[in-house]
């Protein structure tokens, strides 16, 4: 059963504080367990690692913040969050604007679809550090075979890191 590695959004009670000058303000370290315990209850399977809200953030309708999340597989994500009441128990709206996955994680990915599609596993797959999970998203990798090396043109057909890769039919000079 595949994962996915990224959700939309989901709407979160979250109590507001109070700030130093009276001013009304929604905690940062509330924001990051709403959005722990929504993303694992909604994407079955799924561990938060870590999340990291920067600070509080206003009260007001229409305020917005960010937070870094790292899941499982060190895939990690942006959250963008924007509150959506004033009442005493402030609401929030919390949306995973963008995912990226460790280069590593794409290679060994990589390398297992073609060794199903050739029947045996490439020498090397050298992908960049980071690539950014989008559906439609394309990334160049080095795939060596028999110590020539050929260019690799991998498209991510959803947001949660399903791919497709076709190999240059040439090596490269």
């Amino acid at each position: 059963m595949r994962r996915p590695l990224a959700l939309l959004a989901t709407v979160a009670l979250v109590p507001l504080g109070l700030a130093g000058c009276g001013e009304a303000t929604v905690d940062a370290d509330k924001i990051e367990s709403e959005i722990r315990t929504g993303f694992e209850s909604q994407v079955p399977g799924a561990k938060v690692a870590s999340i990291d809200c920067d600070e509080d953030i206003p009260g007001t309708k229409g305020s917005r913040g960010a937070c870094r999340m790292t899941r499982d597989g060190d895939v990690r994500l942006l959250v963008s969050v924007t509150v959506t009441s004033e009442e005493d128990d402030g609401r929030i709206r919390w949306q995973v604007t963008s995912a990226n996955i460790p280069g590593s994680s794409l290679e060994q990915r990589a390398a297992e679809a073609l060794e199903r599609q050739v029947g045996s596993a490439p020498d090397l797959v050298s992908c960049p550090d980071r690539v950014d999970l989008k559906a439609g998203a394309t990334v160049r990798c080095d795939v060596t075979v028999d110590a020539q090396t050929y260019g690799a043109t991998v498209t991510f057909t959803d947001a949660d890191g399903a791919f497709d890769i076709k190999v240059d039919d040439r090596p490269r000079t």
